[in-house]
């Protein structure tokens, strides 16, 4: 039997399709055919080298088409989505996704501390202690004296209520009647104490004389925090001249009784704030 006239005819320029006697084929893959090197292809009849090398160079083609379509496929391919951060629902911590190129993906917790509340636990004490101690100047009968001076009042019982509190004592002895008086409020958080304000008065019945003071103190911090933690719960003390930040007011007067009215001869005139050991401001919160 005869092989068909194309491939009889493989070799030539033209080649003549089967049941078609008219129409010629001629393109690139026949001529490509037509041209291939026998010694490349192999040896092979002449009437199937032409056959041989047109298929070959088709698995060849389609080969490259797959290894385009491959590599458009991979270039057109989206970034991998960055993981949304997971948030713990309530704030003591916060865990952040860190993704591992090698290995899957894994969370590595980073803490935030929550901010703390401390008023209750500061509304847990009922007694305060307040001492200021400067080098004072004080006018005595019209002239200026400067002397140490220590303003103090010592576990006044305390009422909260809220962020506000009060407390009073009264103490009476022979020839000696005193009054202390606390007022003050802290912040919401409790960590600092806004205002404060606490006087004593000591009447002289025997002397006929008296004295009284009031100091005033404004933004004390009552709580330190070291890593988060509270320290020093309810208790500031500081020495120098920072501490004339935290009095808003100091008054003194001292004199004779008028009844239970002070007639001031000594008043409060100022405070030697340039001292590194004084002024000291000490307030403590007790049980």
């Amino acid at each position: 039997m005869k092989p068909p006239r194309l491939f009889r005819s493989v070799h030539s320029s033209q080649s003549v399709l089967p049941g078609n006697p008219y129409k010629k084929m001629s393109g690139p893959s026949v001529r490509g055919a037509a041209n291939c090197d026998r010694d490349t292809c192999g040896t092979k009849p002449a009437r199937t080298h032409g056959l041989f090398c047109s298929y070959r160079r088709i698995i060849v083609l389609a080969m490259a088409a797959t290894a385009m379509l491959l590599s458009a496929c991979t270039r057109a391919s989206p970034p991998a989505a960055s993981p949304t951060p997971v948030s713990a629902s309530t704030p003591t911590a916060v865990y952040t996704s860190t993704p591992d190129p090698v290995a899957p993906q894994t969370f590595s917790p980073t803490l935030t501390l929550a901010p703390q509340n401390y008023l209750n636990l500061l509304q847990q004490n009922g007694r305060l202690t307040a001492t200021f101690k400067a080098l004072t100047t004080f006018q005595f009968n019209g002239a200026p004296v400067t002397l140490f001076a220590e303003f103090s009042v010592s576990q006044v019982p305390l009422t909260w209520t809220g962020t506000s509190f009060r407390g009073r004592r009264e103490e009476a002895g022979p020839g000696e009647d005193s009054t202390d008086e606390i007022t003050g409020t802290v912040s919401e958080d409790g960590s600092t104490m806004i205002a404060l304000a606490y006087s004593r008065q000591v009447l002289h019945r025997s002397a006929n004389n008296g004295t009284f003071f009031r100091v005033s103190l404004a933004n004390v911090p009552v709580v330190g925090e070291t890593n988060g933690r509270a320290t020093g719960l309810g208790t500031f003390q500081k020495t120098g001249a920072d501490v004339r930040k935290y009095i808003a007011t100091v008054e003194y007067t001292d004199g004779p009784l008028n009844g239970n009215q002070i007639n001031p001869t000594t008043t409060y005139l100022s405070t030697d704030w340039t001292s590194m050991q004084l002024p000291d401001l000490r307030v403590t919160f007790e049980k």
